[in-house]
């Protein structure tokens, strides 16, 4: 996880931090709410903070998870910059990568969608309507089979009851 320190707040990028699945593993759905827990902030989309009071325990959480076998060394190693410097707390669980890895790439641009040429070709006013795709009309016999299902239904007090037993 791409890390970096300023003014003694340790930020984890937001593309790096594991994210919560609701049908995901129970081990990375903890790993993500034990982190979350001891985070200052923890925005969607944004680095995660996390003061230096809480560095020893990031360290012993991260070398837990890592020691469980579950999760692998990318999920929970810190990488600093080559220029950083690592606080001798979070040694046993940091590293260096090149400044050229740690940037992260821009996103790509959205695509460009063409224009329309000719809109009695392309455009919706001028395609050629297809009877196949056009939903069909409500009829009143459609209508009626509706009301006729809600009208054969058996009113609550006509509904049969469960019966009860003595000792209630």
């Amino acid at each position: 996880m791409r890390a970096w320190i300023e003014a003694e707040i340790l930020y984890l990028h937001a593309d790096d931090v594991p994210p919560y699945q609701k049908r995901g593993s129970i081990v990375r759905n903890s790993y993500f709410w034990a982190l979350r827990s001891i985070a200052v902030r923890a925005d969607f989309g944004k680095a995660w903070e996390f003061e230096a009071e809480v560095w020893y325990a990031l360290q012993r959480m991260l070398t837990s998870f890592m020691d469980s076998g579950y999760l692998g060394t990318s999920e929970t190693q810190l990488e600093f910059s080559e220029a950083a410097t690592i606080p001798p707390v979070l040694q046993p669980m940091a590293t260096w990568i090149a400044i050229a890895e740690f940037i992260a790439e821009p996103a790509p641009a959205p695509p460009e969608f063409p224009a329309f040429e000719d809109a009695s070709e392309d455009g919706p006013e001028g395609r050629a309507a297809d009877p196949s795709l056009e939903p069909e009309p409500r009829t009143s016999q459609s209508k009626s089979r509706w009301s006729r299902k809600s009208r054969d239904r058996p009113k609550p007090e006509d509904r049969p009851r469960p019966p009860y037993s003595s000792y209630i």
